[in-house]
């Protein structure tokens, strides 16, 4: 996965864990002095439990095939 990609992933992942629909609720992304969006997704992410975090990562590869079929 090259550094743009996972950027992009980690994006979708922000959107995702932020929306109404995920389970128990949003999960609030705040930056931290110095860390980019994509690096306090990435925090928030390591703090899930690995049920959440297999669902996430299974949902964000949904989105970025969707996303390549969409640019097609």
């Amino acid at each position: 996965m090259t550094a743009d990609s996972q950027v992009a992933a980690l994006i979708a992942a922000g959107r995702l864990l932020q929306s109404r629909s995920w389970p128990g609720g949003r999960v609030k992304i705040d930056k931290r002095a110095g860390e980019t969006y994509p690096q306090a997704v990435a925090r928030n992410i390591a703090g899930l439990e690995v049920a959440e975090r297999n669902r996430l990562r299974n949902l964000v590869s949904w989105v970025r095939e969707y996303e390549r079929q969409e640019q097609v």
